[in-house]
């Protein structure tokens, strides 16, 4: 299986035209801690002020699982050649996208619209294919971050 998500990730690299390749670089970092403390302190000061402190409240609960999963499963990351950016020792599952999973399914269950709905799925989808092309997760470990970002 890393062979054929490293071939994959490989042949999305030799096709991408450059000026797309530095876009998707962008997107592994919306998963990251500061871009859902910042969506949190959105919602805190322009939706709810409850609803802004349980996103921040279910990403921190996101991210201790996730660690603690990734320490208990001991995969490892995609190896530092395939990478183009730095990543944690082991990737499954995939902490980036089990935050921004768990912000979305959050986001979609209070804020009913069809807006939201389609951009939480845009999002989540640029995320995982973004880090599976940068070379920080393979599949398995996106399908994980899906998994935990769900429940």
């Amino acid at each position: 299986m890393n062979t054929l998500a490293a071939s994959f990730a490989g042949e999305m690299r030799s096709n991408l035209p450059s000026f797309l390749e530095s876009l998707i670089k962008i997107f592994p970092y919306l998963g990251g801690v500061m871009f859902i403390s910042f969506a949190s302190l959105i919602v805190y000061f322009f939706l709810r002020k409850s609803m802004g402190l349980h996103l921040l409240s279910l990403a921190a609960f996101i991210s201790l699982t996730g660690m603690i999963l990734q320490w208990s499963f001991a995969l490892p990351s995609p190896p530092p050649d395939d990478r183009l950016l730095s990543v944690s020792l082991y990737s499954f599952p995939d902490i980036h996208v089990a935050r921004l999973t768990g912000l979305s399914v959050f986001l979609c269950f209070f804020i009913r619209g069809k807006w939201v709905k389609y951009s939480s799925v845009a999002a989540v989808a640029l995320l995982s294919l973004s880090r599976i092309y940068v070379g920080a997760a393979y599949p398995r470990d996106i399908f994980g971050g899906l998994v935990l970002g769900i429940v």
